[in-house]
């Protein structure tokens, strides 16, 4: 759950407002809570129509429309994620970067029996994975997720590089689906949600250690040079 909070900036002036957003129970909400001049708002749920408007306007900013009847829509808007800004964002992110879109169809159906998140999450990855053939494009892939759930604070993009050192055009075809699951804080990419963490940890738990000492090694280097 998430809320926004309207802050009065400084209470100086009504023109200006700070518009932040934070999860339930988060510091960040806590000390949103105890500011003055300060007004909070629950983040609702989507209902259908709302749900039916936003696919519609997100895909259509790429250049890409479910069919022309409605169908596949309304699968997707079944699905346990449809009311979920969040989670609709993810999935339309990932449809919108499918790599075989004539494919869509079968990759609706699924995701039109997502009850949960960390179904969502599970489905997400394993359709990210299915975009390389390579097995050293594979490789690469896995060891930079499980490098952004490693940090909990997040690595900024040129420490991924230089841990996992996947080639430039690894990089630019691989840097979209990671955004697509991360946020960014300055310099810092991190995954934000708890879940998707869980799913790749779980995914790929015999080669979590691996990285791990990977990444001990890098900091350890710099520490040193």
């Amino acid at each position: 759950d998430e809320e926004i909070y309207i802050l009065d900036l400084f209470g100086m002036t009504k023109q200006v407002r700070t518009i932040y957003t934070s999860c339930k129970d988060s510091k960040a909400q806590i000390y949103l809570q105890n500011l003055d001049n300060v007004h909070s708002m629950k983040m609702e749920n989507l209902n259908a129509a709302q749900a039916r408007e936003y696919v519609r306007n997100y895909l259509s900013r790429y250049g890409k429309s479910l069919d022309s009847k409605g169908v596949q829509c309304n699968r997707l808007l079944k699905s346990g994620i449809a009311g979920v800004v969040q989670l609709l964002t993810y999935t339309l992110n990932l449809m919108v970067r499918f790599g075989s879109y004539e494919e869509i169809d079968s990759y609706i159906t699924e995701l039109s029996a997502v009850k949960n998140e960390r179904e969502l999450y599970e489905i997400l990855i394993k359709n990210m994975m299915n975009q390389f053939t390579k097995e050293d494009d594979i490789y690469i892939f896995k060891r930079l997720l499980i490098t952004l759930i490693s940090v909990d604070k997040g690595l900024s993009e040129s420490e991924i590089l230089d841990i996992i050192k996947p080639k430039p055009i690894q990089w630019s075809l691989m840097r979209p689906y990671i955004y697509s699951i991360c946020k960014k804080r300055g310099k810092l990419i991190r995954i934000g949600s708890t879940i998707c963490k869980m799913v790749i940890r779980q995914m790929f738990k015999n080669e979590l250690s691996e990285v791990d000492d990977k990444i001990a090694e890098y900091f350890e280097n710099m520490l040193s040079g």
